[in-house]
Parts: C-alpha cells; structure tokens; sequence
C-alpha cells in the first residue's frame, strides 16, 4: 500500500502532505495509530519539527488524520492518538498495485539522509561528475566551510559546472544553499517520475495535468521543481507534451539514474561520453544521428513530397541540395519516406520534431539492449523487428493515416508508423552499437543484452554532448564500468531554420496569388545560411 501513494490523485494534498503520510506509511503504517504528543510525532516520522506540525494540524483540519485524546500517563504533554482517515486509506487500497521496476531506487530517494559526513561524500562525487547543468559547482560549493570540501582539495575533478549533490549539511542556512538542497517537494516529484518509469529511467505516457495531480503541485510550482531537478541533475532531460502527428503527445522524462541519490552507481557498466566536435559554420548543438533524425525525416519529407515517380526531388537550389545531402546523410541508407512524405511536411512543428526524436531514442535504447542493432544491416527485414518496439510505435501513434501508406492490400503488412520509425530507430541502435563496440575494443567485454540503457545530453563546456549509461539488472551482475570517450561527427546544415524558413515561405505563398516577390532572391539566401558548405565524414560502416 506504501507505493499506492504516488498513484493517488483527486484529492486536494500538497506535496509536503503526500511526503508527511509516506513517511508515515514508512515509519508507522498507514493502518496503524500511535499515540504521542504533537511535538514527538515529526520525530516519529523524521520530518522536520516545523514543517512536520504545521502539515499535521492541515491534516486534522481537512480530515485526513484523526486525533482523539490519550489519557496522560504522569507529568508531561498531553498525548492524542493519530490515526490516518479509513475513508483514505480504503481509496488507497482499492488504487492498482502496478510493478514498479525502480522501487530500490524510491527507497534510496526517501532515505537520503543529510549527514555532514554524507554531504562531504556527496561533494567529492559531484566534483567528479560530468555536468549536466552547468555554472552551479563552483557556486555551489562557495556555500561549504572548509572542514566540508572534498579531502583532496579538489575543485575542478569534473571540470567547470559540475553540480553539487543533495542534500547539504544542515548547519548551512545561506538562502541560496536551499537551490542545492533535496527538499521534500523535490523528493516526492522524483518518486512520482520514479513509480511510472521503466527500468531504464524513461517516464512515458504520464501527462502534466495527471503530473499536477499526483503531486499536488501547480503547472508554475511544477515548472519549477523540474527545473532544480534537472540542475541538480536527477532529471536527466524533459521533452514538453506537444499537440501534432495525429494526436495528443504527453510529456517524456529522462531520470538521471547514475545520480548517488539513486543508488544505482554500483550498478555502472557503461558511461559513455559521446561529444561532437564543432565546426566552423555548424549549428548549436551540430546535428548527428542522436539528436538529428528527426528534423532530418521532415527534411526529406518537405523536399521529396515535390518528386514525382518515385525519384528524389530535382531542380534544387544549392543550399537545398545541401541540406539535402546532410539529412541523406544521418538517415538510413536506403531510407524512403515514401507516401507519407506530404503529410509529415504539412505537419512539421519543431517542438514536435524534438519530441519524435527523444522517442527515436527512447526505440533505439529498446534495441540496443537486446543487440538488435549489432545484426540487422537490412532495415526492411521484417523477421528481426521486435515486437515490443512494434507495439510501442504503434502505441504512440494509434491514429496514423493508415491511406498514407504505399503498403497496398498486403493484410500482413506492418503499419505505416512502424516501417517509417522503426529503421530510424533501428539505425541510431546500429550508431551507438559500433559506439560500444569501439570501447569494448579497450575493455573487459559486456554483454549489453543484461544491461538498462539511458541516454541524456551532456553540456560540457558548452560542447555537444551526450552520456550514454548503462545499468546491470542486479549488483551481482555489475563489472568495471566502461568510461571511454567517443566522437560522433555532425553535418553543418542547420535543419530546424531551413524547415522554419520553409514552412514561413510556404504559409506566405498559399496566402497570395502568385509568388511573392524577391522569393527566389530569398531563396537563395536561405540556402547559404542553412549550410552549404559540407563538413565531410568517412562513409557509413557497412
């Protein structure tokens, strides 16, 4: 019944409340009383005195706890005995009871504890960290006495930026050391993404208006609470819900699960740190095939959508063919959007275009971990597409214009969704398994098929890059991680101007009679500012 509290919505608690009754259910039992006197029972619960009094006296006065009188044993303070509400723990019980697959990690966020040893622990890791967010380390630990800093007088172990992790030691009462501090909103936020992700951290399928309700929080509080989540690094990532391709897109979370706070470090087999050089003329961040296919799909799609017979387009500007080129290029080879491509250009949006591409990941993630993309060359083989990726495809867009597709009247034929994102997925699987390869090639081999796979950008020095993690399903199961770096070559167009240029050029050419004027001269200026030159790579591994 304990998890049974991150599934409760509907009712009007905050997340300090939700965070008293866990601690509660933890310490106590939600279906049991106990009888103390009101100053004893946050100790009970180990919450703070003050915050713990004041939640206790809004529990009683909306009904949630009831107190009765306890008769006095001798001399002291009064006692009364609290009980939580049966009418709330009824609704509790009658709630799913769904797997959790990262309930150690629950355990490990509502028991971190803030200990002066802990927190100079806590320090001497984040110093070694890569960065997730940077410009908070050094700041950070401004606020630390000098008995607090790490041992070996470090400060710059993990290079500028590095976060400092939570909680602090309590003797710290600056203001700004509260940005740094893991407070009980914070912790609770964590558990909810916690109890809806997978094993590998992804949180997919939870809205914000039902985030808003599980948490008792606002959309400005919960905007907020992100935010630090993912300064202090145990957000990983988050991709806002967004309207488009068919339907309704709910928020994607990444948690961070090689943050301390998770207890998952001795779990580490790979930490993988995959940067991309920049070049002179590229876009920030440069584009590859980890955060590129999506605007690379549309790219394509607006472009072949005016081909006729089967033929990529022709009679292109240079700075369309160039852009061409480059998104050519992060796709598969091979790769046709086919009869689809009008409809996807008609609905390009570049916040959706960011989503589809955290999903892309999210796919090939699926795939990496059971080796699919280290023997599927063929991306149209259609005997080695697992089924689980299949399903979430189909999952994710059920309302696909199924008249979209070139299959024909094959019954057997996979839907339209499916043979165009699967071999996107397929191909970023087969880029982050050479990836692999390539470190293994130094290192004791792992087998990735044991392993939880999360991928999170990196912003290091303002470079881009991305952490590959991955995880053993038990610590039995855990060898040295792999930490080598690997260097993933972009293309210098930039896709999200050229398509924003495109579709400004297209909505101002539907409104007029004929062309505007100067179109063709602007034209051309689009196709020098989008990246004509070419930044050239060595050709795909066969």
């Amino acid at each position: 019944m304990t998890h049974s509290l991150l599934w409760l919505g509907g009712v009007s608690l905050s997340p300090e409340t939700r965070w008293w009754l866990w601690q509660w259910s933890r310490h106590i039992g939600l279906d049991r009383p106990v009888t103390c006197s009101l100053r004893t029972l946050p100790d009970r619960l180990q919450v703070p005195d003050s915050q713990g009094q004041a939640t206790l006296r809004s529990l009683k006065a909306s009904g949630w706890i009831e107190a009765t009188p306890a008769p006095n044993k001798g001399r002291g303070r009064s006692c009364e005995t609290y009980r939580v509400a049966p009418s709330l723990v009824a609704k509790l019980a009658a709630l799913p009871q769904p797997s959790v697959p990262l309930a150690d990690c629950i355990e490990s966020v509502s028991g971190w504890e803030a200990s002066g040893d802990k927190a100079v622990d806590d320090v001497t890791t984040a110093v070694k960290m890569t960065p997730i967010d940077g410009g908070s380390k050094r700041r950070a630990l401004e606020t630390l006495s000098d008995s607090e800093l790490p041992m070996d007088g470090s400060d710059n172990g993990g290079g500028d930026g590095s976060v400092l992790l939570s909680p602090l030691p309590p003797n710290l009462r600056k203001g700004h050391a509260r940005k740094y501090q893991l407070t009980s909103a914070n912790r609770w936020l964590v558990m909810v993404l916690l109890a809806h992700a997978d094993s590998a951290g992804q949180v997919i399928g939870l809205g914000f208006s039902e985030l808003k309700s599980l948490t008792g929080m606002g959309r400005s509080r919960l905007h907020s609470q992100l935010s630090k989540l993912k300064r202090l690094g145990l957000l990983g990532h988050y991709q806002p819900g967004r309207m488009g391709l068919g339907g309704r897109r709910t928020s994607l979370f990444t948690l961070n699960l090689s943050h301390p706070a998770f207890g998952r470090r001795d779990r580490l087999c790979v930490d993988l740190l995959i940067w991309t050089p920049r070049t002179k003329g590229a876009p920030l961040p440069p584009m590859t095939e980890i955060n590129g296919l999506a605007e690379a799909l549309f790219v394509v799609a607006m472009l072949e959508s005016r081909s006729s017979g089967g033929v990529g387009p022709h009679g292109l500007s240079d700075g369309d063919e160039a852009v061409f080129d480059d998104a050519r290029w992060l796709l598969p080879a091979g790769f046709r959007v086919g009869a689809q491509g009008a409809w996807l250009a008609e609905h390009y949006d570049e916040a959706l275009a960011h989503w589809l591409q955290c999903r892309l990941q999210a796919y090939a993630l699926q795939l990496l971990a059971r080796s699919e993309g280290s023997d599927a060359s063929n991306i149209d083989d259609v005997a080695v597409r697992h089924p689980d990726v299949v399903k979430a495809i189909v999952d994710d867009f059920p309302r696909w214009p199924q008249d979209a597709s070139s299959l024909g009247g094959d019954a057997d034929a996979l839907p339209p969704q499916v043979t165009l994102f699967y071999p996107l997925a397929r191909h970023l699987a087969v880029q982050l398994q050479d990836l692999l390869e390539l470190a293994n090639a130094s290192h004791d081999a792992v087998d990735v098929t044991s392993l939880d796979f999360c991928l999170i950008p990196d912003n290091r020095d303002r470079q881009a890059a991305w952490r590959l993690y991955g995880f053993a399903k038990s610590r039995e199961d855990a060898t040295s991680p792999i930490g080598l770096p690997a260097t993933l070559d972009p293309v210098t167009s930039d896709f999200a101007v050229w398509l924003r240029r495109r579709q400004q050029a297209s909505a101002w050419v539907s409104g007029m009679s004929g062309p505007p004027g100067g179109h063709a001269q602007h034209h051309g200026k689009e196709g020098t500012d989008s990246g004509a030159t070419r930044y050239r790579r060595l050709p795909p591994k066969q």
